[in-house]
């Protein structure tokens, strides 16, 4: 206590010397929760530290509210005046002399003399009688100031009211400490990211019931409107009655690990895609290999009893509905190629808007009569390198996944159009098969369909899905692999009743593959050679490819794998002319093969045959030493037209 017994007063009503009596901290507050009258102990909680001891004449006061003391004082003074019940309470309070420190209230309602307005007289002790030990303070608090996040104390409220917060908040948060400490400016409920803020009072709630740490993770708004992921690690203090003090923890910012993260977790998605895409194109692949190996048998042996059976005939009509079938199925082996991405057949120059306006009768009937079809095309579009069959499948494929989303009437809008990509432009296409900055010319097809959510448009390029019943095929997921092929892209964008647009885009001549991938540069040998040995494992296969030359008095001689087309070929080097090759067999594939017959004799001719494309054998056989290539399914006079003419070449 002072010299001098010093009260601070504009209440009346209790005697001054009775305040200054008392041994503990007294105060008078009013409904408000303004202070009314103090005695000199009760002084040093509400004065600055640069003020003189109690022993000196008392200076105003530096403010007139509770809420500097403790707002948790202050919410507890107005329960009690609105309940009229006094019960003993327990605070945590604060000072920039003292420091945290806790005190237990003892309350006395009563009315004032002056306006019979209840007045509520506190008598405030403090719980904890020796200060701690602050020599080390200077120390520690350099160190929290300089650590690299923010350390906190506050109360277990709603607006996680800050007692205490270290000065790594201005970096974290854009605000100063003092702005955060009793809520003067703003709280940190203000500065947590609504989506989170009742995660995080559930989840505190919940550990402080089992008095366990928490660990959360959260977004915060700074001073300046951005975006900041945070992790906070904290835990509850009690005092010996077990009664919750106060929350204290630790903040750090995680912005940066957070976006790693999301790299990280975009890389794995694509990677994702790509393996799918991949798998799913190797079983197409395998699929289409064998049905292609089938169908030579199927239309060959169909082509074959054409010959032998008049035309007049019942049975000839029949074999010719049995090649039409084959045909169809073929298409769609073709269409299983294209999806792998390894049907690319014909690389020729050719101008995309060319091919629209020669499609455009077909375009009409394939949007129907209840769709207005719109074209934009664009002067002086580059030429592209790509197969004709395939870009119109594309078209068409495009085209017709835009009507089905249209139930009733709508627009559809073909564009062309040319630019430069940059890097930025091709990381954010579908698929991005590391693709080259460059110029790409772009076909875009919009619609006013239904349109799609982000979780359809994750699944439109999977084979037979389809948001439509009558659309069970390999539509899109057929041109992803026509434009992957052609080394292009593809975007989407589509929102649920606003319509879709998807965008392809193919390298311009300039940019694209080479057409010497496709090139025949046979060699001239001038006379008719009279032998061909045909090397396959499909016994159908060999059956049709020696009816069919045969036929055309062509001596034929085969084999059932590499090793065994290896052995004849020694053994009848100077006597073969021509070799008929599958790519791929089992013990040695027609790659080895391909090799070691152009080691036993340089100027061979070999002429391939696979259920793959012409593009894959290229990547597979040097080109100048090709004879020719057939893909299977093949016509037996189709076979015989070639082989005819590479032996006359």
């Amino acid at each position: 206590m002072g010299n001098a017994p010093t009260t601070i007063s504009i209440c009346p009503e209790i005697d001054p010397d009775f305040m200054t009596s008392l041994p503990l901290a007294a105060l008078v507050v009013d409904r408000d929760c303004r202070i009314l009258k103090m005695n000199q102990t009760a002084l040093k909680y509400f004065r600055n530290s640069s003020e003189p001891n109690n022993s000196q004449p008392v200076t105003p006061l530096k403010t007139d509210s509770l809420a500097d003391l403790s707002p948790n004082l202050t919410d507890s003074c107005s329960e009690l005046f609105k309940k009229e019940e006094i019960t003993p309470l327990s605070v945590e309070a604060w000072t920039q002399d003292i420091g945290s420190f806790s005190l237990k209230i003892h309350a006395c309602l009563f009315p004032s003399q002056l306006d019979n307005q209840k007045r509520l007289l506190l008598l405030l002790q403090e719980t904890r009688q020796q200060p701690p030990d602050r020599s080390q303070e200077p120390d520690l608090s350099s160190l929290i100031a300089n650590l690299p996040g923010v350390a906190y104390r506050c109360r277990n409220d709603r607006h996680w009211t800050m007692e205490f917060i270290s000065e790594g908040c201005l970096e974290l948060t854009g605000y100063h400490a003092r702005d955060l400490i009793g809520n003067k400016k703003t709280s940190f409920t203000d500065i947590t990211h609504p989506a989170h803020r009742e995660e995080i009072w559930n989840q505190v709630q919940e550990a402080l019931t089992d008095k366990t740490d928490f660990s959360l993770v959260f977004r915060i708004i700074t001073a300046e409107g951005r975006e900041k992921w945070v992790m906070e690690k904290g835990h509850g203090l009690w005092d010996p009655q077990g009664e919750l003090i106060c929350l204290e923890g630790f903040i750090s910012d995680i912005s940066e690990q957070k976006e790693a993260e999301e790299n990280r977790r975009k890389i794995d998605a694509q990677l994702q895609k790509v393996q799918r895409l991949e798998s799913l194109g190797v079983l197409a692949g395998g699929i289409a290999h064998d049905f292609n190996n089938l169908l030579v048998g199927v239309l060959g042996n169909a082509g074959l009893a054409l010959y032998e059976l008049p035309q007049e005939t019942k049975a000839h009509k029949f074999v010719l509905k049995i090649e039409e079938a084959a045909r169809r199925l073929a298409e769609l082996t073709n269409q299983l190629l294209a999806y792998s991405g390894k049907g690319k057949f014909v690389v020729m120059p050719l101008c995309l808007n060319k091919v629209i306006k020669d499609m455009e009768p077909l375009l009409g009937t394939v949007a129907g009569k209840n769709v207005e079809l719109h074209y934009d095309l664009a002067k002086d579009l580059p030429e592209i390198e790509a197969d004709t069959a395939q870009v119109r499948q594309v078209v068409v494929n495009l085209l017709s996944n835009a009507a089905e989303s249209i139930t009733q009437t709508g627009e559809i809008k073909l564009k062309t159009d040319y630019f430069t990509a940059d890097q930025n432009y091709l990381d954010h296409t579908y698929l991005n098969d590391n693709l080259k900055p460059g110029t790409y010319v772009s076909l875009k097809v919009t619609d006013t369909g239904s349109g799609m959510d982000q979780a359809t448009i994750g699944k439109i390029f999977d084979p037979f899905f389809s948001t439509k019943f009558q659309g069970r095929g390999l539509g899109l997921a057929a041109v992803l692999g026509i434009v992957r092929s052609h080394k292009g892209a593809v975007k989407v964008h589509s929102r649920p009743g606003q319509g879709t647009k998807v965008e392809v885009l193919l390298p311009s001549s300039q940019e694209g593959t080479s057409s010497s991938e496709v090139t025949n540069n046979w060699p001239r040998l001038g006379a008719r050679p009279k032998t061909v040995l045909v090397v396959d494992d499909e016994p159908m296969v060999l059956d049709v490819a020696q009816g069919a030359l045969k036929r055309s008095g062509i001596s034929v001689i085969t084999a059932c794998d590499g090793l065994e087309g290896l052995k004849i070929f020694k053994a009848h080097t100077k006597t073969i002319d021509l070799v008929l090759l599958d790519m791929t067999m089992p013990r040695m594939d027609g790659g080895a093969l391909f090799e070691k017959i152009l080691d036993l004799k340089k100027d061979a001719k070999i002429i391939i045959s696979s259920g793959f494309s012409r593009q894959e054998a290229s990547r597979r056989f040097r080109n100048s030493s090709l004879a020719g290539f057939i893909q299977k399914p093949y016509l037996p006079s189709q076979l015989v037209k070639l082989v005819n003419k590479a032996l006359t070449q």
